[in-house]
């Protein structure tokens, strides 16, 4: 979807940070499966099967302030930062988050939860993939692309 920066994979040997929405608050409302409602144990487990032991922030759907800046702390402390983002482009508070992680990322890769709308608010240098939803095969999937 948008290429990011060459180092971007040689930085995940470093110190690895994922950003990930907290899906188990839409359970009552809609089917989550409860891989995915397991935000962390997800992470953890998606990850794992590449080596890395990411630290994970989980925010939620539409993250407050203390959530973003949360983020954006951990975003510059990190060697890379994953972020799964759920509509930026609907959502003024993830696209304050969007904006706020990519201000202090080194190396980002910016997983668009929904659809690829939100691609057009990624900066040049952010690695931008898709994944057209957000069931455990689409997250898979997009964690495969960016470790492998």
């Amino acid at each position: 979807l948008a290429p990011g920066p060459p180092g971007f994979r040689r930085a995940l040997n470093g110190r690895v940070a994922v950003v990930f929405p907290r899906f188990s608050e839409l359970a009552a409302w809609i089917t989550i499966e409860p891989e995915v409602a397991d935000e962390r144990g997800w992470v953890a487990g998606a990850f794992a099967r590449a080596g890395i032991a990411p630290e994970t922030l989980v925010v939620g759907i539409e993250p407050a302030a203390a959530e973003v800046a949360e983020a954006a702390e951990r975003a510059a402390a990190a060697d890379a930062v994953v972020l799964f983002l759920f509509d930026a482009h609907l959502h003024a508070s993830n696209r304050a988050l969007l904006d706020a992680v990519q201000a202090r990322a080194h190396a980002l890769a910016v997983v668009l939860l929904r659809d690829p709308w939100d691609a057009a608010l990624l900066r040049p240098g952010v690695l931008g993939l898709t994944a057209y939803g957000f069931r455990t095969c689409q997250l898979d999937a997009v964690v495969a692309r960016l470790v492998y």
